[in-house]
Formats: C-alpha cells, sequence, structure tokens
C-alpha cells in the first residue's frame, strides 16, 4: 500500500495518485504485506527508477538482455558440477547494469516474470547445446517469487525441459527466502510441484531472510544456497564459523546439498572443505562468462561429461 496525504503531498486527484504510487513502488520493494507514507525525496528518485523501469522493459521486449554462467563446485575434488544462470543487461544509455538495480526495478514493474522467461530460454538453449557436445553439468536457474506463483510453473518447465531432450534432474530451481512470505497464497503447492516433477529445489541466500525450519522440512527442498557473507565471515569470526558449521549440519541431516556462495580467496575455500561444504561458488573459483566460453572452462577445470558418468 502507498499513502499520499492532501494537502502536503498534492493539490488534485491527479498529484495525490501520482504520491501514492510512487510510496507504493517503495511498500513493493520492502516486500510483500508493506505499507509506504509518500516522502518528498521520493520524487526525484521515483522519476529516476521510473525511467530505469521503462529502459528495462523496452530492453526484455526486444530480447536484449543476456545471459552469464558461473560455475558451481565440489569442495572435495574441485569438479565442476554445475552452473547458474545469471542475467545482464547492458544499456546504450545507462550501461551495464547490475542486477541487483534492475531486478527490483522489474519487480516493481511487474514484469520480472518475463526477465525469468528469457533467461530460462536462453539458458536451456545453451545447457542442451553443452549436452549434446558431451558436457554433462547441472543449470541452476533463479525463480523470482511471481514466477513461482503463477499457476503451472512446474508443468512449463518440464515441458520447456522435454522439447530440449533435459531430463528434470538436470535442472535446479533457486527460490530466495521471500517465497516463505504470505505462504498461505499457494507457494508452498507450486514448490511441491517443482520438487514433485523432478526439478532440484534450492534455497538461496539461506540465513538472510524468512525461511522457517518448518518449510525447510516440509517442502522438497534439495538444496540450500548459504548466503555469500557466511563464507567471509567464516574465516575471521567463531560464531559465523559455527552458523556454517551447523547448517552444512543440518542440510546432511536432511538430505540436502549445501553450496557456500561467495567464497574469494583460497583460506575461505579451505576453511569451508574443512567444515565439509559440499559445493562452493564465487569469484575465486570464476567470474560469470558467457554461453559460448563455458564449455572450454568446465573442460579445462575438470567438467565431468556424459561419457565419463557412463
Amino acid at each position: 500500500m502507498g499513502v499520499a496525504l492532501y494537502p502536503a503531498d498534492g493539490m488534485s486527484v491527479d498529484d495525490l495518485l501520482r504520491a501514492a504510487t510512487t510510496a507504493l513502488h517503495r511498500a513493493k520493494a520492502a516486500g510483500r504485506g508493506r505499507y509506504q507514507f509518500y516522502l518528498p525525496e521520493m520524487g526525484e528518485a521515483a522519476r529516476g527508477r521510473l525511467e530505469g523501469m521503462n529502459a528495462l522493459r523496452r530492453a526484455v521486449r526486444a530480447g536484449e538482455l543476456t545471459v552469464f554462467f558461473q560455475p558451481v563446485v565440489s569442495a572435495v575434488d574441485g569438479r565442476v558440477v554445475a552452473v547458474e544462470a545469471l542475467a545482464r543487461w547492458s544499456d546504450p544509455i545507462l550501461g551495464d547494469v547490475p542486477p541487483d538495480t534492475f531486478i527490483p526495478l522489474a519487480e516493481m514493474g511487474g514484469f520480472v516474470h518475463d526477465i525469468d522467461l528469457s533467461v530460462r530460454q536462453q539458458a536451456l538453449d545453451w545447457l542442451a547445446r553443452w549436452r549434446r557436445a558431451g558436457l554433462d553439468i547441472r543449470l541452476h536457474l533463479n525463480a523470482s517469487e511471481q514466477s513461482v506463483r503463477r499457476p503451472g510453473f512446474a508443468e512449463r518447465l518440464l515441458v520447456e525441459a522435454r522439447a530440449r531432450d533435459i531430463p528434470p534432474d538436470r535442472l535446479v530451481i533457486e527460490v530466495t527466502e521471500s517465497v516463505f512470505v504470505g505462504v498461505d497464497d499457494g507457494a508452498p503447492d507450486s514448490l511441491a510441484a517443482i520438487g514433485g516433477a523432478g526439478f532440484g529445489l534450492a534455497i538461496d541466500d539461506y540465513g538472510t531472510g524468512y525461511a522457517s525450519l518448518n518449510y525447510v522440512r516440509r517442502l522438497p527442498f534439495t538444496m540450500i544456497k548459504l548466503a555469500r557473507e557466511f563464507a567471509t565471515g567464516a574465516s575471521r569470526s567463531e560464531r559465523d564459523r559455527e552458523i556454517v558449521r551447523s547448517t552444512i549440519a543440518l542440510g546432511r541431516h536432511l538430505g540436502m546439498v549445501v553450496v557456500v556462495e561467495g567464497v574469494e580467496d583460497q583460506a575461505e575455500r579451505s576453511l569451508l572443505g574443512m567444515l565439509d561444504a559440499d559445493l562452493l561458488q564465487g569469484f575465486l573459483i570464476a567470474r560469470p562468462m558467457p554461453g559460448d566460453e563455458v564449455e572450454a572452462w568446465c573442460r579445462a577445470y575438470g567438467g565431468l561429461t556424459t561419457e565419463e558418468r557412463g
């Protein structure tokens, strides 16, 4: 809910509606079930966001978003087991816009599902190409709250995978903990359908949001992705180290794989190996790369091929 007050925020109906809409966008950005009163300083920021939102919407419609891929490797032997698909947007005027800037714009504008779809189609095409070349790795796809809550999400994903001859177990759907907010409106059913279709299901950025152990226990999650803050914290703080250790133990007892994101130096990597993390992801391993570089990088680093799997 966005709230504007007469006469401080506007003297006409149109002015009040514009102010209330600006406040509404701020409320949406803060999460579900929030409200925000209009503040004068929101005006200029809102105009900038609106311009960015319109440019992004045009880019999505024109198919101008690209996909980069960041490898995920085994903490035990360093073998490449997966890549995560990441959206990239380069605007001729705004330049390279980071995802943590443009994804909230898409969420506020109500078209983040369109970004999910664009990224998913491109990423699935790349995975099918790698599989034909003999490279058998999993693909992690981020799914927004808007996408997950859409009826039939799992069924559509299954059709898209089958059309490319991709087994469901080669895909992992990552959702953030915000999907647990307002769980009475179908999110658990959607998540259960994803797991029931045979896809992997990961909680992304675990430890920074709303996840309840009740939902971790009840829903068919196969993976926990521990937030990047903990990779750094584990090497500096005994308290963070114990959080990482206990989360890994929890995941293992529940039969889930634990991925630690944000690994940036060898000391972190070594420590996480000693803490029995399953998988690692971060700039130390590799920065996100375009699809045409993935196959060569994986083979050089130790990617697992279909022939090797037998």
